[in-house]
């Protein structure tokens, strides 16, 4: 990681403060979403599924 990902991973940490919702923070990316949308994406790609039987 360069110098400026490191300083811009620690801005972006300190604008987040603490969890509000679907964060994943790992060395080389940030991953944000204001909802945690899993069950909801799960949900639909399931009736997708489903759908292919037919």
């Amino acid at each position: 990681m360069t110098g400026l990902e490191n300083l811009a991973k620690k801005f972006q940490l300190k604008i987040m403060q603490k969890p509000q919702g679907m964060e994943r923070i790992e060395d080389g990316a940030l991953y944000f979403h204001p909802k945690d949308v899993r069950e909801k994406i799960s949900s639909l790609y399931k009736q997708k599924l489903a759908g292919l039987d037919k």
